[in-house]
């Protein structure tokens, strides 16, 4: 049985593939992954025949590359807590493998482990294959998790990998390497893609942007990442992807049950525009994809914290003049916020500069025929603000020492019920107040020391990550006429994990047009450009 991926010409260039499955067989005898035009060059070893190989990593079957599951057991015994039991699982079907509304789903156990295992993989339109893993306790104790990745086999004619490197206003700077025995490991643990994205592409030698067979690998996530090359000198090669797991993050009670981030795979003989034109036709299907990009014009350049009304006034007198169609303004609208220094945290319209709140820019802006656009970044919050003031326990650090400050901000704790309802009770004021059409949501600092205070200081990035994209869907649902774009500090969280939540990405604060040439062809090769927001400034002086 094959359950196909497509490319946009319809021909079949990577499968997951089920053997005639029993209940008990291994797991890798159930699903796996061959390239369609030669299943031997991603089968097993040759006295094995060609079955798939595993997208699960386990040790127990003579396998000693990166194991996919790794964790163990805390059990209370006669002596005490014995640990590192479940470490080393073999997991074998429980269920026949079977499609549901386009999903393969395989389940597999190891009960002496203690633990349950779910693998469900997508064929996407376009011909991008999605895969995840599940893990359940089932047994008696707690299991704690240090990580679970998707394994992704790599043909042995793929002898070459590109990922990328990037900073501030210098994002997706792309790298080559090639495959050699070992491990090349990227761990994203920013608490954000950041600027390189968490991307890694296998390929012929020399393949390019329309030669070669590739096969990239990302995970959708917005949050901590992993991705490696793994080869040893006996096994064949592999991507591995998945959330990286901070120790004891996730920490699974009996009956409990972590899913890992989707782990996006897009296979093409025709290089590396052909993968793009394969994540580009699933993007295009989603239901937050933008019919349009309005002329956009933001005014963060011109006046910086400077509001003055008449200035705004002027400047959008002139925009619409012009042709654009939506204004925007950036930062200093909020409380306290007269430099970087202080007000995130207190998102109330500063009446000092304000005196009639923002309804008269607004109001103006919709006069002349243009959306209004407001910046947001919820989750951040500066220590001189009424918010930290009230609430120093609503940020997130380890150990109750405050992390170093970046920007002069901490990031807020959203994992905690009350510090969320805090920043959803505030933005929908505003939005419920005036007439917003869009949303710059931006995230200007890392995660550093990302523990909560609920729990101790125990690291809490996972869970953070879950509340972003919670709080981004409860002021979806609130607010369906607004549009909202993912920002940080430029092209810091473009991902196809919150692309699915979002209807603009701010690919980097590098506004030259000359600059942006670079950052953006390789931020097309994951996002539809249609996506991509830009805007036109005056040349460099360079």
């Amino acid at each position: 049985m094959l359950f196909p991926s497509q490319s946009p010409d319809g021909s079949v260039v990577t499968c997951l593939a089920l053997s005639d499955v029993a209940v008990g067989d291994d797991l890798p005898n159930a699903v796996g992954v061959f390239a369609a035009d030669d299943p031997a060059a991603f089968g097993a070893a040759p006295d094995q025949g060609h079955h798939p190989r595993p997208l699960l990593v386990e040790h127990a079957l003579d396998v000693f590359t990166r194991p996919g599951l790794r964790g163990q057991r805390l059990a209370v015994t006669a002596d005490g807590v014995a640990t590192g039991l479940g470490w080393s699982p073999r997991f074998a079907v429980t269920e026949p493998p079977a499609v549901h509304d386009g999903t393969l789903r395989t389940v597999a156990q190891d009960v002496a482990a203690g633990l349950e295992l779910v693998t469900e993989s997508q064929s996407l339109p376009g011909g991008t294959l999605r895969i995840r893993h599940s893990v359940k306790n089932i047994g008696e104790g707690e299991y704690v998790l240090d990580g679970l990745e998707v394994h992704v086999p790599v043909g042995d004619d793929m002898g070459e990998i590109l990922d990328f490197t990037g900073r501030h206003e210098n994002e997706r700077a792309p790298q080559r390497h090639e495959i050699a025995d070992g491990m090349w490991l990227r761990e994203f643990r920013k608490g954000r893609p950041n600027f390189e994205g968490s991307v890694i592409v296998a390929g012929t030698k020399g393949f390019d942007f329309h030669h070669g067979s590739v096969l990239l690998v990302q995970t959708a996530w917005s949050g901590n990442s992993v991705l490696a090359v793994d080869r040893d000198t006996i096994e064949t090669t592999g991507i591995v992807a998945g959330e990286l797991l901070l120790p004891g993050e996730i920490a699974l009670k009996e009956g409990e049950t972590y899913t890992m981030p989707w782990v996006m795979v897009t296979a093409s003989d025709e290089g590396l525009d052909g993968a793009m034109n394969s994540l580009h036709a699933w993007e295009r299907t989603l239901p937050e994809h933008p019919a349009c990009q309005p002329v956009t014009l933001n005014v963060w350049e011109g006046v910086m914290f400077d509001h003055d009304f008449d200035k705004l006034k002027e400047i959008a007198r002139r925009a619409a003049r012009i042709g654009v169609e939506r204004y925007v303004l950036d930062d200093g609208w909020f409380h306290l916020r007269r430099d970087d220094y202080a007000g995130l945290g207190d998102w109330w319209v500063d009446t000092d500069v304000w005196p009639e709140g923002l309804h008269p820019l607004v109001d103006y802006v919709h006069g002349q025929g243009m959306q209004f656009g407001l910046w947001f970044e919820p989750e951040m919050v500066n220590a001189d603000s009424d918010m930290y003031r009230e609430h120093p326990e609503w940020i997130l650090q380890a150990s109750g020492r405050t992390p170093i400050e970046q920007r002069h901000q901490q990031v807020v704790d959203l994992s905690n019920p009350d510090a969320f309802d805090h920043v959803f009770t505030a933005m929908c004021k505003v939005l419920d107040e005036y007439e917003i059409d869009y949303v710059k949501w931006d995230h200007n600092r890392f995660v550093l020391e990302g523990g909560t205070n609920q729990r101790g200081g125990a690291p809490a990035v996972h869970e953070q990550t879950l509340a972003y994209y919670r709080l981004l869907d409860r002021l979806r649902e609130r607010f369906p006429k607004v549009e909202w774009e993912s920002c940080a500090s430029g092209g810091g969280r473009i991902d196809v994990g919150v692309i699915e939540k979002v209807k603009r990405f701010w690919t980097s604060d590098m506004t030259d047009a000359l600059s942006r040439q670079r950052i953006q062809r390789w931020t097309l090769q994951t996002i539809a450009p249609e996506y991509i927001g830009a805007h036109i400034s005056q040349p460099s002086s360079q």
